[in-house]
């Protein structure tokens, strides 16, 4: 009789559970395609009416399977869920077997007794190393396992110690029996914790390490059974008394026996290092933690480290070939930045250390005999990372390196002062390749990465000072270009002006304005993070042609600026460089990390193969009534799909109030829930924060929500602020006064600590770690030294996804089993992504830019792909569009999540109910870049029925009262007299259009806020230049009182003032919006648009809820489709075809109105 049990059949029954269902059956099953295990707890007894605990527990398995490389410590989790007859957990082991099933398979068994030879013992303590540490794993989530032992551990039958720590029966915590108790295969009852036998005793922490003691002793072949008197004295003498067990062994096999639990060995970071002791012991090997590992390296003309070193500090402070004691003070100051070491395995063992500028491949020193105690080094590491490479940490261990003459000279003493690399490092032949397919989604970060740190090296401009001035305000500073034919060469190969040329395009024609035009100027042209103080901010003052070359002139008041020598070579580079160069850094290790999250890689590359469905859904209450269907339906979506879920939200949908109902549904559900939401801006982060407050702030007991915001240490929400109220708050509290005075008084000095004491640090870290909702820009650092700390939270909610690269997602990805990413493709685009994907249609040019500049960023770029074989190389080409694909990230996971479909519900959901647009102006949105699937909400229609308009015209106003209005000027081609654009690529600057700037504040002056009434106005441009032009003049007509009718409109967004660009605006809103489209030329058809491509297009017209003022040039745009023709889904021009044609369509009274401004001011005159 086939069985049953979700998607799987039950095959045949491995472990029988109880009848009550406390103790799970384990099955091997299959899904049709795999040999499977299935754990099951039947639905009746005690179990049947149990689905809030198990979801609760469902919650903590997801947790655990998302920690890094959590597959090399459990069983692999395929899948869970509820049907009607019992609980399940589907798991894939592999080839691996229960220890218990194996024991009484007499096939196999020889493998269990093969683990108690000399030579099976190393792999018997690796193997119970991994178990401790996912063990440690489960502690650290406040979990207890209460059931170890041989029915927990599945392992192979090769007697290597390949062991994992199995499914669920930890996790489901209701009275089960101990471990101790006895086992589903009739086994005698076996030894089990003496707390466990008190009256008052119960499980604890130590009591799972008690566990973990009695089952190596038993794999050891000591008699672990209760039978007898004081059989755990008897089996602790048999112990102590072992001949065949050295000294390690035996200390870590007591410790972890220790009857009295307070001294019990049972801390993670105790028992891992005595495990590493027990392993090393028993091949007469060293691993204590105090011990350096040491380094002999090769040093001279022919050394690769040596060539390296050279090349890295040409210029005046360069090492030479020659200068071993220079080059050894180099290496040591270069490997203080190593953190972790790339253990290469399977060609030949190797290790790679990453320092701060060089990779150093590591070897086994061979003199006078081959040995691992110390290393040997002649040479940096070239070749690509592998996807069979471990990535481990140093964890704070010393690297000593010294010269390999010399430690030859002292070997033996060097040897017994040394920690041996391949046991503090031991190599994993375990460890499974990441699949091409996985290879490849890593490879997309790891590339995108690089390449945005090069794009910003290729824009690091070279000069030469030619003058030096003391001003009274400060230093004024004359420089000229002094272009760097490797530069150079990197800027062509990523498709970039030469240096000078970029010069020339960015400052030649702008004029200072502030902030915009700050730089530093340095002696050192690297893309590099320097230590000391903040290096000046040099405004731009002026640019002018000279007959010896251009000539820019900086300026700085800052007293402590150092400026450079006259005739000094120096580099013009943005401020905050060394800010971005922290970014791009802690972006390096996040996807680094990335390799031990295979699980996640697969789900990026197939969402599909790796989606788990539940039967979850939002619990119904007060807050779900008041969504729109779309939203309901997508919030059903959510709970049910695992591990990704891909949200899109056009326009007025709300994706901000489906991201706060849920994250308060959430933690209505469960009070306890982590859930980190990060986006790429700080305003994004502060808007979702507000919400989030007020939301809060309406349910009951708000105050139990823990609510912290990372980074921002202005806001009142940051993590130091809300540790130091909840500190004051505890002193002052009812607990405190029934403590003991010492206790209170202690409780009330530390409320008043400073927020640097240790005291104060430590409690915050334990706010930041149980906070409920963490709000963190998506590359904070913060948030990376939580992921450091391996920080896990229930849900990663990612904010403006489609504005994000996925390099920028990194941490938000890998910080949760569950991830949903909300966005939308259809709107601003991840910045600069132009470059990177016309990069992705030529690789070669990738492959050369990477050898090119890896000088220009150490440590940045590691030449990973600057020595690949030709087989390599037309990988790398067949992979370049997917690449190129994936650069719009979002958009790209979107159009994938959507392929996956089980029983009618997708990975990704796009909402299609908006409430902010006026219809009309929903209608053009909608058609324009939705295909005509966005609708207005009912309830919305009636609103904006019924509801007075916050504004009016003047008297006998030109502007028509049409929600859509189009002011028209002529077109330069057709009108000669017509002002156009100026600015940009030919003239210099951002473009602007003095003649549109006119026609906006003539709008702004015919609008009347009604009194009383919140009324928002904004301008909006694509361009900067147009913006600047625009809030001068709305300033200016202000002071005339043009404008004075204006004065009583509330200002959007936080009380900015008229004028901003599209990327600045997204997210926002108004009641009216005057959009300048700039642009307006006599280029040839399907040219001249520039910035007004599809997305920030739909961005300018979306913003408006009431009324929506376009001013352009009509027929400009129409001239940019040819006569008569239908343009493709994928021609880039296609929505300005739309665009044009729904204009045209709908200017009918009601609807559109077209107004013609030419004719408006000749009548007027």
């Amino acid at each position: 009789m086939i069985i049953r049990c979700g998607d799987y059949e039950l095959t045949k029954p491995i472990l029988r559970g109880d009848k009550a269902g406390l103790r799970a059956s384990l099955w091997e099953a299959t899904d049709g395609g795999l040999f499977l295990f299935a754990r099951t707890w039947p639905r009746t007894g005690a179990l049947r009416d149990l689905a809030g605990l198990w979801n609760l527990e469902t919650r903590t398995l997801l947790r655990l399977n998302g920690y890094p490389r959590s597959e090399e410590h459990f069983v692999r989790l395929r899948d869970l869920g509820v049907d009607e007859e019992r609980y399940y957990v589907v798991l894939d082991a592999g080839d691996r077997f229960p220890l218990s099933v194996l024991a009484l398979d007499s096939r196999r068994s020889g493998s269990i007794r093969a683990l108690r030879t000399p030579a099976g013992r190393r792999n018997l303590w690796r193997g119970v190393r991994t178990i401790a540490t996912g063990l440690g794993i489960l502690h650290a989530e406040g979990t207890l396992h209460r059931a170890l032992g041989p029915d927990s551990i599945f392992a192979d039958d090769r007697s290597e110690g390949d062991f994992r720590l199995s499914g669920f029966e930890w996790s489901l915590r209701v009275a089960a029996p101990a471990a101790g108790a006895g086992t589903a295969t009739g086994q005698t009852k076996r030894l089990r914790a003496p707390e466990l036998d008190r009256t008052d005793g119960g499980y604890g922490f130590a009591t799972d390490w008690f566990d973990l003691g009695i089952l190596v002793a038993e794999l050891l072949g000591f008699d672990v059974s209760r039978k007898g008197r004081r059989p755990l004295d008897r089996l602790r003498t048999q112990i102590e008394t072992s001949n065949h067990l050295n000294a390690k062994e035996r200390f870590v096999l007591m410790g972890l026996l220790e009857p009295t639990p307070e001294l019990r060995l049972a801390q993670t970071s105790e028992v891992l290092p005595r495990l590493a002791d027990a392993s090393a012991a028993v091949s007469h090997r060293s691993s204590q933690p105090d011990k350096p590992l040491i380094i002999g390296f090769a040093l001279g003309a022919s050394s690769g480290v040596s060539r390296a070193i050279n090349e890295i500090t040409q210029g005046r402070e360069a090492i030479r070939l020659d200068d071993v004691p220079a080059q050894l003070a180099f290496i040591e100051q270069d490997l203080k930045a190593a953190t972790h070491v790339s253990i290469r395995a399977h060609d030949g063992l190797r290790y790679v250390v990453n320092g701060a500028r060089i990779q150093y491949s590591v070897q086994q020193w061979r003199r006078p005999e081959p040995t691992w105690d110390v290393g040997f080094c002649t040479k940096v590491e070239l070749a690509p990372p592998e996807s069979l490479d471990q990535l481990v940490p140093l964890d704070g261990r010393h690297i000593e390196p010294r010269a390999a003459p010399e430690l030859a000279r002292t070997l033996l003493k060097a040897r017994q002062r040394a920690a041996a690399w391949d046991v503090v490092l031991p190599p994993d032949t375990r460890v499974e390749a990441l699949s091409e397919q996985q290879r490849r989604i890593l490879d997309f970060f790891v590339l995108t990465n690089q390449l945005d740190a090069l794009l910003s090296a290729a824009r690091i401009w070279p000069v030469k000072v030619v003058d030096v001035y003391e001003r009274n305000d400060g230093f004024e500073i004359e420089v000229t270009p002094a272009p760097e034919e490797a530069r150079d060469s990197l800027a062509i190969s990523l498709k970039l002006s030469q240096t000078a040329t970029q010069m020339r395009d960015g400052l030649f024609s702008l004029k200072p304005s502030g902030d915009e035009l700050k730089f530093e100027i340095d002696e050192e042209g690297l893309l590099v993070r320097r230590e000391g103080p903040r290096r000046a901010a040099w405004r731009y003052e002026r640019a002018y042609h000279h007959s010896a070359g251009d000539r820019y002139v900086f300026w700085t008041d800052e007293v402590a600026a150092r400026p450079p020598l006259h005739g000094a070579k120096a580099y013009v580079m943005p401020a905050g460089l060394g800010g971005t160069v922290a970014q791009l850094k802690r972006r390096q290790r996040a996807i680094e990390n990335m390799r031990q999250h295979a699980g996640l890689l697969s789900a990026i590359a197939d969402p599909d193969a790796s989606r788990r469905d539940t039967s979850d859904k939002p619990r119904q209450s007060e807050i779900l009534e008041g969504l729109d269907s779309s939203k309901r339906q997508a919030l059903d979506a959510i709970w049910g799909t695992q591990p990704l879920f891909t949200l899109q939200g056009p326009p007025g949908t709300g994706k901000t109030r489906l991201l706060e109902t849920g994250i308060v549904t959430l933690l209505e559900e469960d009070p306890t829930r982590q859930i980190l939401v990060t986006a790429q801006s700080h305003e994004a982060v502060k808007n979702v924060e507000r919400k989030l407050l007020k939301r809060l702030a309406e349910q009951t007991n708000p105050s139990e929500r823990l609510i912290i915001r990372l980074d921002d240490d202005k806001d009142d929400q940051h993590v130091t602020k809300v540790a130091t109220d909840l500190r004051a708050s505890l002193a002052k509290s009812d607990l405190a006064n029934k403590l003991p005075d010492g206790l209170r008084r202690r409780l009330v000095a530390e409320a008043g600590l400073d927020v640097t004491t240790r005291e104060a640090r430590s409690f915050e870290v334990l706010v930041r770690d149980s906070a409920n909702i963490v709000l963190a820009t998506s590359n904070s650092g913060d948030l990376a030294r939580m992921e450091g700390n391996r920080t896990r939270f229930d849900w990663s909610i990612v904010e403006e996804a489609g504005k994000a690269h996925g390099f920028d997602l990194a941490l938000a990805l890998q910080s949760s089993p569950r991830v949903v990413l909300i966005g939308d493709q259809a709107q601003l685009p991840p910045f600069n992504y132009e470059a990177l994907y016309a990069l992705f249609n030529e690789p070669d040019r990738i492959l050369e830019a990477i050898k090119l500049g890896g000088g220009f960023a150490p440590s940045l770029v590691d030449r990973t792909f600057s020595v690949l074989t030709e087989d390599d190389r037309q990988r790398f080409k067949q992979d370049a569009p997917l690449w190129r694909d994936m650069v719009l990230f979002f958009g790209d996971l979107f159009s994938r999540c959507l392929l996956s479909e089980r029983r009618n519900v997708k990975m990704a959901y796009r909402l299609n109910e908006q409430h902010r647009m006026h219809p009309v102006i929903c209608e053009l949105v909608s058609d324009g870049f939705y295909k005509g699937d966005l609708e207005t909400h009912e309830d919305a229609r009636a609103r904006f029925a019924k509801e007075p308009v916050p504004f009016t015209l003047r008297e006998n106003s030109w502007l028509p009262d049409e929600p859509i209005v189009f002011v028209d000027l002529p077109w330069v081609q057709e009108d000669k007299s017509a002002v156009g654009e100026h600015g940009g690529r030919i003239s210099g600057g951002s473009y602007r259009n003095d003649a549109e700037v006119e026609a906006a504040i003539a709008v702004l002056e015919q609008l009347r806020p009604v009194s009383g009434e919140a009324c928002e106005v904004q301008l909006l441009a694509p361009y900067r230049g147009q913006v600047r032009a625009l809030a001068g003049a709305a300033a200016t007509a202000l002071d005339e009182g043009r404008l004075d009718a204006l004065k009583t409109a509330t200002p959007p967004f936080a009380g900015k003032a008229l004028g901003a660009t599209v990327d600045e605006f997204q997210g926002n809103e108004a009641d009216i919006v005057v959009v300048s489209l700039v642009r307006n030329n006599d280029e040839s058809v399907g040219k001249g648009l520039g910035f007004l491509d599809q997305r920030r297009l739909n961005v300018l017209l979306s913003r408006a809820r009431r009324k929506l003022v376009l001013v352009g040039s009509w027929r400009f745009l129409e001239s940019r489709i040819p006569t008569g023709t239908r343009l493709s889904e994928d021609d880039p021009l296609v929505h300005i075809q739309t665009l044009m044609s729904w204009l045209e369509a709908n200017t009918v009274p009601g609807r559109v109105a077209r107004v013609d401004y030419a004719a408006l001011k000749r009548d007027a005159s």
